[in-house]
């Protein structure tokens, strides 16, 4: 009876490789044509979507509790699994922020802009800030992506408020140097901090992604 089990095992394990074969053979061919490895497995992308969502909950998870190493495993694994799943590049480079890994970041986080509505505007917002705070600051680079952080979430109070703290300083550093812009820049930010603090200014607007800035 073993023997036949193995026998059985090998036949499919055999046939399976048949079919991938043809399904490469058939990519080379007509373009990539997927319908080979459609036919063959049909369940395969509801596969994938299951294993990403899982581990997309369990990496969230363990980074509440602490465990960023692990959170990032997970993350990347997704990401093996599905290179342009947005909220795992959107999280992963998050994660590479708050493990201060500041310089391998931005891609990750460019790339989640590309193909995560959801966490777009946090996204600009957290390479704005990013840029803002390098030892060399990308002025322009920072008011850039704030802009369009705060035109996507237009009433957001702590994105504005990032975006004039960054006009502000590109206001000092880039030529011509415009002090008194600066200050008007960084006084609208500490009044609004003033004025909006503990209020629901300070929250992200419903159905915006917002949570992802947490």
């Amino acid at each position: 009876a073993e023997r036949v089990r193995r026998w059985a095992v090998g036949q499919q394990q055999q046939q399976q490789g048949l079919q991938l074969q043809q399904y490469q053979h058939s990519s080379q061919n007509d373009g990539g044509d997927q319908r080979v490895l459609e036919e063959s497995f049909p369940d395969m992308e509801k596969i994938t979507e299951f294993l990403t969502d899982t581990l997309l909950r369990r990496a969230l998870l363990l980074r509440l509790v602490g465990d960023l190493t692990s959170a990032g495993e997970c993350l990347l694994e997704i990401l093996r699994l599905d290179v342009r799943h947005g909220l795992a590049l959107f999280w992963y480079g998050k994660l590479l922020l708050e493990q201060h890994r500041h310089q391998e970041a931005p891609g990750f986080l460019q790339a989640s802009i590309q193909h995560c509505d959801a966490t777009r505007a946090h996204a600009h917002a957290l390479l704005g800030a990013l840029f803002m705070s390098w030892g060399e600051p990308d002025c322009e680079g920072s008011v850039r992506h704030l802009r369009e952080a705060s035109r996507l979430l237009p009433g957001y109070m702590p994105i504005k408020i990032t975006l004039w703290i960054s006009q502000g300083m590109a206001s000092l550093r880039l030529p011509p140097k415009q002090p008194d812009v600066a200050l008007n820049y960084l006084d609208k930010a500490l009044n609004a901090l003033t004025s909006t603090k503990g209020s629901k200014g300070l929250r992200p607007p419903a159905g915006s992604g917002g949570s992802a800035a947490a």
